[in-house]
């Protein structure tokens, strides 16, 4: 699915359009940026961003920002979004960082140290990558061990910022005690007394004695929004400072930021109490949602007033409100609103977020109202590219909020479901996929009943467990197409026809169709531009040729994959399967050398993409060519390597272990 909106306030840095310039913190920014990270951490409201953004300005260093939220806590998600930003940064680069899809899973250090390797190339020297609002990921993330790996090899003339409420996690201890990290806390941030009136004088307000202004100083204690709030405050000729001692930061926002909500026009706070739905917003959207067509007007001057309100470097301009100010907005809005009136406002900023593109917010939205109907929608328009971008854990994620019995009876949310589990829990995904093909039997549902079958398939497949169970599935893929003889789409037929590729190559080689299959999956293979589908029917249509003893067959096979994965274009998976697809040929042939020479390489791309899922095939060859050559010391040394590399539930992998084991 193409969405039509990409949120790229995520992506893009916040404009500072009449910051104060505060040359201490130039300074001192400067002086950190000697080591490769500077971490910036303040309490909220205290001008992180502002001092960050109004720097890079002022030193005219260009920056890569990313905006870091809960749903980064799917580290697929993050490789997803800073590839994007990345190729924005940087769109001659033609270098395009890989997605997190599952082969990377049990490699994921290597993955992440040779994708920021990548990703440090692509950029320009001298150069600033910016992470934002740091402290929104969950503690317990493994998305910290990603940055920590990520962050540990950072090149001459890039400068890591990070920007957070907090202190950085305890993974980064490595990172602090190799000398790495600069600090810029509090005590530097908060503005000291000739900064204070320097914004006052910004803010265009008349002039106050020194006293006057000492006094003012003292009681907000350099807090950037305490500054802001007691400046409006004072505009509208009130001055209630003494809250300032007595509560949290957070309670002082709230008090001040109420009592001048209450002073603004019905219009401005109806349209703020609405607008706030919105986690960004352009103008237009501002205006659809609050049916005010003063909207622009309003969101440009909170933002040039420096009013809680961001505007990024956008082709249309995109604003977010300040965390601290939504907080506000929407509890306000819950306490102002019936029940009914704020389930309606959700609802229509969540179809505003669904139409403008922007699916991960529409569907955290939706979740939290129960929009079960909405969501599902949502969810079947966006779960195929979710999953392609290795985004299982958020699309299961949002599966899983669905009342249970409900979920039970969707057809595509228990196939969605299934295919999210089948990188990790192949039993279970089967399970989830058969219930599904059930479901769509019920409904007639011929996509989804063919989809669904290649799903029990690839769950098969993936077990690499007892493939005796695929022969009713292929008694039932008959029934089906003798009642569904036209296929629904040239991605449907290519996914049945690998299937059935596999399931007749494993379990019934002689079947009288299986030459009309072998036909159809060589057809599809050669006009497909989709790598990892092309290496999965290259395996089967070799070992298919090697078993029945059609060796000139197995070669015009070899001849095709030489074409495409010995390319350094091809992917990491479609490499090592090409390796395999070559050693299986070359030891049947008793070429040993080159067999030897194909499971080396295999394993030296494992080694260096982190594609490490086939490393018990690859050890396995190596040990069945040593051992065909008589190397019974060869032997010894893959077996070795092969023992803690395979999996005791993956009955084949078990089965090549032994039986090498055995042979030796």
């Amino acid at each position: 699915m193409k969405t039509k909106y990409v949120p790229i306030a995520k992506i893009s840095r916040p404009n500072t359009a009449g910051a104060v310039m505060r040359i201490r913190l130039v300074t001192l920014l400067d002086a950190a940026r000697n080591k490769p990270i500077v971490w910036v951490s303040a309490p909220a409201g205290s001008g992180k961003t502002m001092l960050v953004t109004s720097y890079l300005d002022e030193c005219e260093l260009p920056c890569l920002w990313y905006q870091v939220d809960e749903g980064d806590a799917d580290i697929a998600t993050f490789f997803y979004y800073i590839g994007l930003a990345a190729n924005r940064a940087s769109p001659r680069n033609r270098t395009f960082l890989p997605l997190l899809t599952f082969e990377y899973q049990k490699g994921i250090a290597t993955f992440t140290r040779r994708y920021f390797e990548s990703l440090y190339s692509m950029l320009k020297p001298p150069l600033a990558l910016v992470f934002d609002n740091y402290q929104d990921v969950p503690t317990d993330s493994p998305f910290h061990e990603i940055m920590r790996e990520g962050l540990s090899s950072v090149p001459n003339g890039i400068s890591i910022i990070i920007i957070s409420r907090s202190e950085p996690p305890p993974v980064f201890a490595r990172l602090r005690a190799s000398n790495s990290i600069s600090f810029i806390g509090w005590n530097e941030i908060k503005f000291d007394l000739e900064e204070t009136k320097t914004l006052i004088l910004s803010k265009r307000l008349h002039s106050y004695p020194d006293a006057l202004l000492i006094e003012f100083y003292k009681k907000t204690e350099g807090w950037a929004a305490g500054v802001v709030l007691m400046l409006e405050q004072m505009r509208s000729g009130e001055n209630d400072s003494e809250v300032l001692h007595h509560h949290t930061r957070e309670a002082v926002f709230n008090y001040f930021a109420g009592e001048l909500f209450e002073k603004a026009g019905k219009e401005t706070r109806d349209f703020l109490l609405t607008s706030a739905f919105l986690p960004s917003m352009t103008a237009d959207e501002a205006q659809e949602l609050t049916g005010n067509s003063l909207s622009a007007a309003i969101l440009a001057a909170l933002n040039r007033n420096h009013f809680f309100t961001e505007r990024h470097f956008t082709a249309s301009p995109v604003y977010q409100y300040h965390p601290l100010f939504r907080e506000f907005l929407l509890f306000r809005a819950e306490n102002t609103h019936s029940e009914k009136q704020m389930l309606e406002l959700r609802q229509n900023a969540a179809a505003l977020l669904e139409r403008s593109g922007r699916i991960e917010q529409a569907a955290e939205l939706m979740c939290k109202i129960g929009d079960w109907e909405g969501l599902e929608r949502l969810i079947n328009t966006c779960a195929q590219a979710f999953i392609v971008q290795g985004r299982t854990q958020t699309l299961e994620g949002w599966l899983r909020t669905f009342p249970e019995e409900y979920r039970a009876n969707a057809p595509w949310l228990e196939y969605w479901f299934a295919a999210c589990r089948l990188p990790y829990n192949p039993a279970e995904s089967q399970q989830h996929f058969e219930k599904a093909h059930e479901l769509f039997r019920t409904v007639e549902d011929p996509a989804g009943l063919f989809l669904s079958w290649s799903g029990v398939m690839e769950a098969i497949l993936f077990g690499w467990g007892e493939f005796v169970q695929a022969d009713r599935w292929i008694e039932m893929l008959e029934e089906l197409l003798r009642k569904y003889p036209q296929f629904t789409s040239p991605e449907i037929e290519a996914r049945l026809a690998t299937s059935m590729l596999f399931a007749l190559t494993l379990r019934q080689p002689h079947h009288p169709d299986i030459g009309t299959w072998v036909e159809r999956a060589h057809n599809v293979a050669q006009r497909s531009t989709d790598i990892r589908l092309k290496s999965y029917i290259f395996v089967y249509l070799e070992l298919y040729y090697l078993w029945i003893g059609d060796h000139a067959g197995a070669e015009l096979v070899i001849t095709d994959v030489r074409k495409w994965a010995y390319s350094s274009e091809a992917p990491p998976l479609a490499q090592i399967f090409g390796r395999i697809v070559e050693s299986v040929y070359a030891v049947h042939m008793g070429q040993h050398d080159t067999c030897r020479k194909a499971v080396l390489e295999g394993l030296q791309i494992a080694a260096t993409t982190g594609v490490v899922v086939w490393n018990s095939l690859l050890f396995s060859q190596g040990a069945i060519n040593a051992l065909s050559e008589g190397n019974s010391v060869e032997a010894g040394e893959y077996l070795q390597k092969m023992a803690p590399a395979f999996l005791a539930s993956r009955h084949i992998d078990a089965c090549l272990y032994h039986y090498n084991t055995a042979w030796d």
